[in-house]
């Protein structure tokens, strides 16, 4: 398991800065870069002075904050996206795609200088039904993206992105009815395909999309996911290494009864 140090010198864990662009709810990689700087200063004043080992427990309590921060956004976002595939997937599987013969019309138009133009309207039941299969794919998506893009969190995250990315297999399947599969895994949908299949052989799409295909793949990928969500995150002695008691060591009472600092200098070395 790579250190915090580590991940932020590589950028493996890409969840910080992800976070930090694009979320206003997680700050960490700000503050572990910031951590991080105030950590080399106050382990050089520390080798001098018994003021700059307070420095150090302050910051050693801030890199714990901002572990705690990052693990409490990232299961937010976690359980966000399983809870919307999750809903999405039984609105698909329940979904009667018997739209009516009349779901879709087109309409020919001509202007005066003779061009010709086809306008194609979906009724209010096809819309719907359009709708529900969009907000599935969609919902996948986001899904796949977010555990994809923090696959460097832990081996189970990475598994799991592989499990929701592993779409190909069907892919035939979903390109006959409009659905294509790009080689990570994402869907695209082609709305005029997705209609056309509907309004032609819905059953057909029923069984493509609800209860033997997509929308029982995300169903049992969340399933899986859930069953797996309080051991995604390493806990933060496996994240900071086999140092991590030297964390609490300054962040606990241990830090008042301490009468020598000849190797604070060296703290942030035996953590990272």
């Amino acid at each position: 398991m790579a250190t915090i140090n580590s991940m932020i010198r590589t950028g493996n864990l890409s969840m910080f800065s992800d976070y930090a662009a694009n979320n206003n709810r997680g700050t960490a990689r700000n503050s572990l870069n910031a951590i991080w700087q105030r950590y080399t200063s106050s382990t050089n004043n520390a080798a001098s002075t018994a003021a700059g080992i307070s420095e150090v427990r302050q910051n050693a309590s801030e890199l714990m904050s901002a572990y705690d921060t990052t693990k409490q956004t990232f299961y937010n976002e976690f359980d966000d996206n399983m809870d919307a595939l999750r809903i999405s997937a039984a609105a698909v599987r329940n979904f009667n795609f018997n739209v009516g013969e009349n779901a879709v019309t087109q309409t020919e138009n001509v202007a005066s200088d003779g061009t010709r133009t086809t306008t194609t309207t979906y009724s209010d039941a096809m819309r719907n039904a359009l709708d529900t299969v969009r907000n599935l794919v969609n919902d996948y998506n986001e899904a796949r993206s977010f555990l994809s893009d923090n696959a460097a969190v832990s081996s189970r995250v990475e598994r799991m992105a592989q499990n929701f990315g592993d779409t190909t297999y069907r892919a035939g399947s979903y390109e006959s009815i409009g659905i294509s599969v790009r080689r990570n895994g994402a869907l695209t949908i082609d709305e005029e395909t997705l209609a056309r299949a509907i309004n032609k052989n819905p059953s057909r799409v029923a069984n493509v999309l609800g209860r033997n295909g997509l929308a029982d793949t995300a169903e049992r990928n969340v399933e899986t996911a859930k069953a797996q969500r309080d051991r995604l995150f390493p806990e933060a002695k496996s994240m900071f290494g086999d140092q991590f008691d030297a964390v609490a060591l300054y962040t606990g009472r241990a830090f008042v009864d301490m009468t020598t600092i000849s190797n604070i200098g060296n703290l942030v070395n035996i953590m990272f």
